[in-house]
């Protein structure tokens, strides 16, 4: 049972259901955009708003394209897009034109090529219960297949071969769901074949072409142990608590070292070389402020071509002077970025991406490496002149740590500005983070006239492990409190509206979302939880199987559920223990699929809040999970989310969307 948002323009939207029940043809579908709400808020009545953008554009483009990547050999290109109004992989042979799609039914997944430059694999997950599969689609026959059990198991790519190879290999948890075995997988043959057991509790791995492990990670007690192979036995070279980053990605060809993102024995993430020898490392690259990421190694020489870091804007350092200079006509004196997103063996052929504020425009390199041309662009470009600048900000919190996060507002007359009604928008994680560039949903919302705040609060990653590591014990405490002080700086700053505040975020946004409305309920006009938890200590004891080696780190931030004095402090900070503290409108949306935080989390908290005699509205929706892949429910919950933010906020709404209306046929 859910309860319905009223309209505070009801009368008129009553009518609107009328016409739209009775109205046929052609007339009804024109009749659909009156529906459109205009802004209430009194800022937004004196502000000259850009044209109102469908909900489709964010959720539903026929015209999308993106993740480009050529194979191996250099000979073909592999992208996503959309085939007869269902997401679709394609293929094409840059030299004889030869092409090809795969559609699926929900979301396209990410792909990528074989070492063979002849099969597509991809990772597909249809029932959002994250039980990924492994497929290989083959490019000569046309055909598609799994290549892993399936059956609730959840698998992944081990190992493309550098080399060409029909050979991949594969991890999953079919004998052991906590812990995950490998596999070989001839691609020809469709033969598989069991290469080790995990049985000594090994979390990552780094293998050769004949699927040997060369290093792997294992857990004992509280530590990693990094252990290189040396015939039959394994030498330990390092050991590192928990709370100690150190992710190898490559070793070099004589096996000596390993190119490392470490924090050992520093705050923030660096590129470093490992020795494998005796475990030191040297550092090649740090950032002063923020961890190095997104690095790009070369594919012949195994070094590195390229890392990111995200210091506000993004910023992109090339270390091959080939490559930087080829890149140099997509650099500008605007905030931009640069993604490598593929190479060919011999490096003559590749994609890159650019993208700012607007969205983004992929490029093909070839000509030997030394041309670039235009492949396509992602549909957000098509209004590129409506999306309003993404602000990066940094402001202290209370006790003093430094907070960082992202402002996009809509654009307003300067001589009639007042404080905007505002979105509170909380990532997940929490150990995440929000990036700049282009995000749907963030400008959706200033579309219809919000401010939207998204704030890296402490626990976010990205900012160094003391940033992170403020977060222990600060569920629902300073975690909470570092939005509660962005959003007095955006009242304080003439910002926000403080009378119109809301709050919206998915999993762990969720969760803040519902700390917000119960323990802050004062600060927030209303709130939308997407996929949120409600009982921090359920959450814990339902995790998946293969989330147990890790939960000791969980229990370090939030507390273990099985010690009762930490369950009690756990329920303190759960909304769920909360829900008649409830002031404002509240609206809960979650796939009933949810592996990670289970649809009970939602159903419970809905109970407490009516027990409590307060009003929610609740929408669960089948078939989906941590997140909504089909772009029906995608576009469902936008409009659902915008109708319930102009009610409660003041701003606009684009009314009832017309591709619902054939949705129920996809």
């Amino acid at each position: 049972m859910s309860i319905s948002i009223v309209h505070r323009d009801s009368r008129r939207w009553q009518v609107c259901i009328r016409l739209m029940a009775v109205m046929t043809g052609i007339g009804s579908l024109l009749f659909l955009g009156a529906c459109s709400v205009s802004p209430t808020h009194p800022a937004l009545k004196s502000t000259n708003l850009p044209p109102l953008v469908p909900v489709r554009a964010f959720t539903a483009n026929i015209d999308y394209t993106g993740g480009y990547r050529v194979s191996p050999d250099g000979s073909k290109l592999l992208w996503s897009g959309v085939s007869l109004l269902r997401p679709a992989l394609y293929w094409r042979d840059l030299n004889s034109g030869k092409s090809g799609v795969q559609r699926f039914r929900k979301r396209t997944p990410r792909a990528f090529w074989a070492s063979d430059s002849k099969h597509i694999l991809y990772h597909l997950d249809a029932s959002g219960r994250e039980n990924h599969q492994v497929y290989a689609w083959n490019t000569r026959s046309g055909k598609a297949r799994p290549l892993t059990p399936g059956n609730g198991t959840k698998a992944w790519v081990e190992h493309v071969p550098r080399t060409v190879s029909d050979v991949i290999f594969v991890a999953h948890n079919a004998r052991d769901p906590e812990w995950f075995d490998l596999y070989r997988h001839n691609l020809e043959t469709n033969e598989t074949t069991p290469i080790a057991q995990n049985l000594d509790s090994v979390v990552r791995r780094l293998l050769d072409d004949d699927g040997r492990e060369i290093l792997r990670q294992r857990l004992e007690n509280d530590h990693y142990i990094a252990e290189v192979r040396e015939g039959d036995t394994y030498r330990e070279v390092l050991r590192h608590d928990r709370f100690t980053d150190w992710y190898p990605f490559e070793i070099t060809p004589d096996g000596s070292t390993a190119y490392t993102l470490s924090n050992r024995d520093r705050d923030r993430l660096a590129l470093v070389t490992t020795d494998l020898t005796d475990g030191s490392e040297t550092v090649l690259f740090e950032h002063p402020r923020v961890d190095v990421g997104n690095v790009w190694m070369d594919p012949g020489t195994r070094k590195p071509m390229y890392y990111q870091t995200y210091d506000g804007y993004p910023a992109d350092v090339v270390l091959d002077d080939a490559l930087n200079q080829l890149l140099e006509p997509l650099r500008s004196d605007e905030p931009f970025g640069i993604n490598i997103n593929s190479l060919s063996r011999d490096r003559s052929t590749g994609t890159v991406t650019r993208y700012d504020h607007t969205g983004s425009t992929y490029y093909l390199i070839e000509g030997g490496g030394k041309t670039l041309t235009e492949l396509g662009q992602s549909p957000s470009r098509k209004r590129a002149d409506i999306w309003t600048e993404v602000e990066p900000f940094s402001i202290p919190a209370r006790d003093g740590l430094e907070l960082h996060g992202y402002l996009t507002r809509p654009a307003q007359n300067a001589e009639t500005a007042k404080p905007l009604p505002t979105v509170l928008y909380v990532h997940g994680g929490p150990w995440a983070r929000d990036y700049w560039g282009h995000d749907d949903f963030a400008q959706m919302l200033s579309n219809r006239g919000y401010a939207v705040l998204r704030v890296n609060y402490r626990g976010s990653s990205g900012y160094g492990r003391g940033h992170r590591d403020a977060a222990k014990g600060e569920f629902a405490g300073k975690m909470h409190t570092d939005l509660l002080d962005a959003v007095d700086w955006a009242v304080a700053e003439g910002i926000s509206d403080p009378d119109k505040i809301g709050i919206f975020g998915g999993s762990y946004g969720g969760y803040a979302t519902l700390v917000g409305l119960t323990m802050t309920p004062d600060r927030f006009a209303c709130g939308v939880d997407f996929v949120g938890v409600s009982d921090l200590a359920t959450l814990l004891e339902d995790a998946p199987p293969y989330w147990r080696p890790f939960m000791p780190f969980w229990h370090a931030f939030a507390g273990d559920p099985a010690i009762p004095e930490q369950r009690e402090e756990l329920n303190k900070r759960s909304p769920l223990y909360h829900a008649d503290k409830l002031q404002s409108p509240l609206l809960i949306i979650h796939g009933r699929n949810d592996p990670r935080v289970k649809l009970d989390q939602s159903e419970r908290m809905v109970a407490a809040l009516r027990a409590a005699g307060k009003t929610v509205t609740f929408k669960s929706v089948a078939d989906e999970g941590h997140g909504f892949q089909h772009w029906k429910n995608r576009t469902a919950m936008f409009r659902q989310v915008e109708d319930f933010f102009a009610n409660c906020l003041g701003g606009r709404s684009s009314g009832f969307e017309l591709y619902s209306l054939g949705a129920w046929a996809f």
